[in-house]
């Protein structure tokens, strides 16, 4: 748990837990307190505080005689003892530090070209910032009141009708396209209990056809939405 950030003078502080380097379990004999060591080094800018907190598989076990951070700023020490009569086992064991992170200097940031990279302290090229810029700006030219068309070719479409005669209805979409092979999904609403079983009975680029069992009416009309997820490209 951490917090990353480019080009900024001023310190982070954040918190992170560490697990004890020991191997567990570790029993403690009754009467007795071990000592335990948790590594602390967090690399290069990161200076550790303190501790603020800790915790095992069962804290009203043990009582917490001290704790402490070594000079060299790399372990820490947790010394635990047991004021049971009986022998008692350590399971888990986490201590919660502090840490100061000084902010990187821009002139120390890998500048990367291209937009496939996870790394949390690179910076895009102008280049790519430019990319990604007009991906965005492809995303919002690209929708309207019912179509939402994607850079990576997706197309999102929907229509809305109310029917009042007729067996079958024709919905034209605003966008055509790349071919048949969207898919899509309708919403019937009308007050009747008739069976509204819908079809589509035929589909092109730029419109579908659906068909239902009930006619309806102007009396008791029909309320039809189709959304169409396809490509464009």
């Amino acid at each position: 748990m951490g917090v990353s950030e480019i080009g900024f003078p001023q310190n982070v502080v954040y918190k992170q837990r560490i697990q004890t380097s020991d191997t567990l379990p570790v029993t403690i004999g009754a009467s007795k307190y071990c000592e335990f060591l948790f590594d602390i080094d967090a690399g290069d800018r990161m200076t550790p505080l303190g501790i603020v907190g800790w915790g095992c598989n069962d804290k009203t076990q043990v009582f917490l005689l001290d704790f402490c951070l070594d000079n060299d700023l790399q372990t820490a020490k947790l010394i635990l003892k047991n004021p049971y009569a009986t022998t008692i086992a350590i399971n888990s064991l986490y201590i919660d530090v502090l840490y100061s992170k000084q902010g990187l200097d821009m002139s120390e940031v890998d500048v990367v070209d291209n937009l496939t990279t996870d790394s949390a302290i690179a910076a895009l090229s102008a280049k790519q910032g430019k990319v990604l810029d007009e991906k965005i700006d492809a995303v919002k030219n690209t929708s309207s009141s019912n179509y939402c068309k994607m850079p990576d070719g997706t197309l999102i479409q929907w229509v809305s009708a109310e029917i009042t005669s007729g067996w079958t209805r024709q919905f034209s979409f605003s966008q055509s396209f790349k071919d048949t092979n969207y898919e899509i999904a309708t919403c019937l609403s009308i007050n009747s209990t008739e069976d509204m079983q819908i079809t589509a009975v035929s589909k092109a680029v730029n419109y579908v056809a659906l068909s239902w069992k009930y006619q309806p009416s102007s009396a008791v009309p029909l309320f039809c939405s189709v959304i169409a997820i396809g490509r464009w490209k």
